[in-house]
């Protein structure tokens, strides 16, 4: 099955973090975007950030191979702090 009929969603959500460093996230993504594999088709990413309760939202919507490559972003970006 081609991957390109297959749409996925996911939700990061990460708590504790401050504007500073949703901001630097989200830029990352971005720029992952801008220079996206033509496999990713249709991909897009939304974020949301709640400064009341320092808590940031990534809806990621696209291929499997998109998510995929996302996700390990959000991993080597969360080993980066640790």
């Amino acid at each position: 099955m081609p991957a390109s009929r297959i749409a996925v969603s996911a939700v990061v959500e990460i708590d504790e973090q401050n504007s500073e460093e949703a901001s630097r996230i989200s830029n990352s993504l971005l720029a992952m975007l801008n220079c996206k594999d033509e496999s990713w088709g249709k991909s897009r990413f939304d974020f949301v950030y709640y400064p009341e309760v320092r808590k940031a939202k990534y809806i990621l919507y696209g291929t499997p191979g998109f998510i995929a490559a996302v996700l390990g972003t959000f991993t080597m970006l969360c080993a980066q702090k640790e």
